[in-house]
């Protein structure tokens, strides 16, 4: 028993000391920056102690560190659930599963962070990126994309530059030339090597000036001639700026020149290279004008920014940021200035499906705006960085989406757009709207707005289509687009409809007198805008009914053989939206009998009253609109005065009314005044007969009955 217990006491310490030992070992390589031989110890620890939080941790950090993402997410996971830890923790944890495509428990991580820095403008940008990645993803049949053929397999390959006949690009693969190893990787230096094209496929790369033996050289860019060429020095974390320590070099801007026999100078360095900062990634625009570059100098919006510096005066000026609509508090690095003046560049601050994505901008009015994702297929849950293409349509980039970096050919073969309908008065999205594609004026898909007004679809390169939007109620509107030259679209189509202004016109054509509705009279509609003419005739109701256009003149006339012509004319000028105008026509006839309303004469007195002179304009009106209308125009009385006096009064009243006409202009031919006293009464109100004042009033009256039209 003793025995037993002494094997087994003895057994436990040597595991304690071994695991002392691997520990101490394993942190003094990750203090040195040698995360490769660090999780050889981590590793072989984690199997005496598998339930050490905080190793699995160092194990997690220093496989994020070898950009190994899925070693990384394994043992953040043994450590950590989704939104736990520190907000630098929950933030790198959340990055990895995102990058591991594990998207919801990517979006509780980010959730979280962004709860703990809800004033960081990168924790909104990476939780909304969740919600978009379905449609990023959608846009990766839109390419074409190839490994290269002068990748090796195991090491990194990165920062493609054109050449005259085919590629610059960096690599740390260990060679025959190899003398030092990078501690961090475990690899060599990067060094720069040069590769022709030959088709599809490139030479075996050799090394451009000699492999690099203490510091990293990457990542290039040359003048428009191609004899100087700028590049990245240093010691660098491949895609990552230097920590603060004092004994680490930093990232340098250097330049070389080739001479007349090809032979390249010593190092020049960049004149605003600072050794407490990093400066690197250079790209020159095509006519060497300008220099762009990342940096994590003071100044910046945080991380890693993009900076540019103009030749001016045979010098490079003082850089500047690009502001804050390129750069973000994560890091932006990797510029490209494409001939037609878009930067490409890749970033982990703004919205994107993982790790490192590339995006695009353009410079409007000295300011970059229209910083877009270039979506699926060139970009991936994990690193992609370096694009570089000479006319927006092809190029290569590069990606770890293989395992190691490594550079990709890509060709452009759609395009994605989205197009938004919208009500152009109110400026509101219209869902349901129809949206027809035509390609080269054939129909090619309809498709339906959603909730947005938007539709989204893929596009062929180098074709011309029209886009032609409906909805029921709205004017059909349509637009055209070309893709012709396009590399991708950084701004919606938008497609306004104007609300469908419906106009027309009804009313009842009625007898004058009577004022009852008339059947089957002619009744037509003159278009003096077009021309048009319309005609109809009435229902047993006296109705009519027209269709109208917008802003037209129009003439309505309503005629009877035995009762003539009405004539009026209306306009649909100036009316929005959709309206029925009314119109009413009365027919004056032969024998009809038409009373004037509110004329009133002052006691035993026949001059015309103002009030009354306004009833009988509206008579001279019909006079005026009827030329040849001969009328007698009669005056009653009631029965309470004697009839002798009645029947005076209401000549002198009927014969009064007449003048007023005449002066005014009426032929007087054409009239003649009656007066009928108590002749001709309207009600039972005789001599003798009491009746109320209202019922006397109905006896007092002014009419005109047509004697001929």
């Amino acid at each position: 028993m003793f025995s037993f217990l002494s094997i087994t006491l003895t057994t436990h310490v040597v595991e304690a000391q071994t695991l002392t030992t691997l520990l101490k070992r394993g942190d003094a390589y990750a203090e040195l920056f040698a995360y490769s031989k660090a999780v050889q110890y981590y590793e072989q620890a984690a199997t005496y102690t598998p339930n050490d939080k905080a190793l699995q941790l160092k194990l997690a950090e220093c496989y994020r560190k070898l950009n190994n993402v899925k070693k990384a997410s394994y043992w953040c996971e043994q450590a950590l659930q989704p939104g736990e830890g520190s907000a630098e923790q929950i933030l790198a944890f959340s990055q990895l599963l995102q990058q591991m495509q594990q998207y919801e428990k990517a979006h509780v991580g980010f959730e979280k962070y962004y709860k703990l820095q809800p004033k960081e403008k990168r924790a909104y940008m990476l939780l909304s990126s969740i919600d978009s990645i379905s449609n990023w993803n959608s846009t990766s049949t839109n390419y074409i994309i190839n490994r290269l053929s002068l990748n090796d397999s195991v090491y990194s390959d990165i920062g493609p530059m054109y050449t005259e006949n085919g590629l610059l690009f960096s690599s740390d693969r260990i060679t025959k030339n190899t003398n030092n190893r990078y501690s961090w990787t475990n690899a060599a230096f990067y060094s720069i090597y040069t590769s022709f094209s030959q088709g599809p496929q490139f030479t075996k790369p050799r090394a451009l000036w000699g492999a690099a033996n203490r510091f990293h050289e990457a990542v290039t860019t040359s003048n428009p001639a191609g004899n100087i060429i700028y590049y990245t020095k240093g010691s660098s974390f491949k895609r990552r700026p230097l920590p603060d320590e004092d004994h680490i070099v930093r990232l340098q801007i250097m330049s070389r020149a080739k001479d007349a026999k090809g032979k390249w100078s010593k190092p020049i360095a960049f004149p605003y290279n600072n050794e407490e900062y990093s400066f690197g990634h250079p790209s020159l625009t095509q006519d060497g004008s300008a220099l762009y570059f990342s940096s994590d100098c003071p100044g910046g919006f945080g991380g890693v920014d993009l900076y540019v510096s103009y030749w001016e005066n045979d010098h490079w000026g003082k850089p500047k940021n690009l502001g804050s609509e390129v750069n973000t508090e994560g890091d932006e690095m990797f510029p490209f200035i494409a001939a037609d003046g878009i930067l490409y560049f890749a970033s982990n601050g703004h919205a994107g499906l993982g790790g490192l994505d590339i995006f695009s901008s353009r410079k409007i009015w000295d300011q970059w705006t229209f910083v877009q994702n270039l979506g699926g297929g060139i970009n991936s849950s994990f690193d992609d960085f370096s694009l570089i293409t000479q006319d927006g349509m092809s190029g290569y980039f590069c990606s770890n989406r293989a395992g190691s970096d490594d550079i990709f050919s890509f060709s452009k073969v759609a395009i994605n757009l989205t197009v938004i309908v919208y009500d152009k008065k109110s400026a509101y999205p219209l869902a349901n709207s129809s949206v027809v594609v035509y390609e080269n004026e054939k129909p090619i898909a309809t498709l339906k707005t959603d909730a947005r007004g938007e539709v989204k679809t893929n596009l062929a390169i180098d074709k011309r289509y029209t886009f032609k939007a409906e909805k029921p109620g709205f004017e059909p509107n349509q637009m055209d687009f070309s893709t012709l030259g396009l590399f991708n679209v950084n701004t919606p189509i938008r497609i306004p409809l104007e609300k469908l202004s419906k106009f027309d016109m009804k009313g009842i054509v009625f007898n004058a007198g009577s004022k009852q509705p008339m059947n089957n009279v002619k009744v037509s509609l003159l278009d003096q805008t077009s021309g048009r003419k319309e005609e109809l005739t009435t229902d047993p109701g006296g109705n009519y009914h027209f269709d109208l256009e917008p802003n037209h003149d129009y003439v309505v006339n309503a005629e009877s053989v035995k009762c003539g012509l009405s004539t009026k004319d209306t306009t649909t000028r100036g009316l929005e939206g959709s309206a029925t105008l009314v119109m009413n026509l009365p027919l004056y006839c032969k024998g009809d009998t038409i009373k004037i309303e509110n004329i009133y004469y002052d006691l035993d007195r026949w001059n015309i009253r103002p009030d009354a002179a306004i009833e009988l304009d509206k008579l001279y009106a019909i006079l005026i609109e009827y030329p040849t209308m001969k009328i007698e125009l009669r005056s009653h009385t009631d029965s309470r005065a004697p009839d002798d006096y009645n029947l005076i009064l209401s000549q002198r009243r009927a014969t009064s009314a007449v003048n007023y006409l005449i002066s005014k202009g009426i032929d007087p031919t054409r009239m003649k005044g009656k007066g009928y006293g108590e002749m001709l009464l309207v009600n039972r109100c005789a001599d003798a007969v009491p009746c109320t004042e209202a019922e006397h009033q109905a006896n007092r009256r002014t009419e005109f009955i047509i004697l001929s039209l």
